[in-house]
């Protein structure tokens, strides 16, 4: 394991890895154990760290509360939520929770795993409600595709905004 031979050679502290996955709770543990700093910078909603371990991405309530604040400050009243996977409807629950006392109108769809984003985005078309405004709850390397299949669908028009909530947007091949 790359955590070991690195700690076998004395480093004083670790940093990463940048995504959610069992290397990164090893890596956590391993830490905690031998009481070696470790920072990472990586959205994690559980938020249990001990004294050696720092997380320097935003804390998940703040980030949602600036993309509530987004939304107040664009006027959006109707919009849609686009997201990928279960933690995605996680950062966007403050919009949930918000939606009735703004008076939003909110439409909810989630991207089916192994199909098109395109299929999703035509769903939001078809909708009976115009919808012009998307929030993009998706994983930073899928981005560049997930906006692609919006320009397929022709929903990448100087009428559509989006507010993206990745920190972190990949570079187009």
């Amino acid at each position: 394991m790359i955590v070991c031979s690195l700690l076998s050679n004395g480093v004083v502290a670790l940093f990463g890895p940048l995504s959610v996955s069992p290397v990164s709770t090893h890596t956590q543990s391993i830490c905690d154990a031998l009481e070696i700093p470790h920072v990472e910078s990586r959205w994690d909603f559980q938020l249990q760290r001990d004294d050696l371990s720092i997380n320097l991405y935003p804390k998940p309530s703040v980030l949602s509360k600036a993309y509530v604040d987004l939304v107040k400050a664009w006027n959006w009243k109707v919009f849609a939520i686009a997201y990928e996977n279960n933690e995605g409807i996680i950062r966007v629950q403050d919009f949930l929770k918000e939606a009735e006392r703004n008076n939003w109108q909110i439409l909810l769809y989630q991207f089916v795993s192994g199909q098109p984003y395109r299929d999703t985005f035509w769903e939001i078309n078809k909708s009976k409600t115009r919808v012009v405004n998307i929030v993009l709850d998706v994983k930073r390397q899928n981005l560049v595709n997930v906006l692609r299949h919006a320009q397929q669908v022709g929903m990448m028009t100087e009428i559509h905004s989006y507010l993206i909530t990745s920190l972190s947007i990949p570079s187009s091949s």
